[in-house]
């Protein structure tokens, strides 16, 4: 769970979206299932 709201992993930059079924999606900086509401100190805005 985030500290802030407004930054979670699936509106972060570094998202990729699950390839398959299932929720958890990917990062671009860290390896393994990334839970979408998650959250982690490198959470970067998303370009608009």
């Amino acid at each position: 769970m985030s500290p802030d709201s407004d930054k979670l992993c699936d509106n972060c930059k570094f998202w990729q979206p699950p390839a398959g079924e299932g929720v958890c999606g990917g990062c671009q900086l860290l390896k393994g299932p990334i839970n979408p509401k998650g959250y982690c100190v490198s959470w970067f805005t998303r370009d608009a």
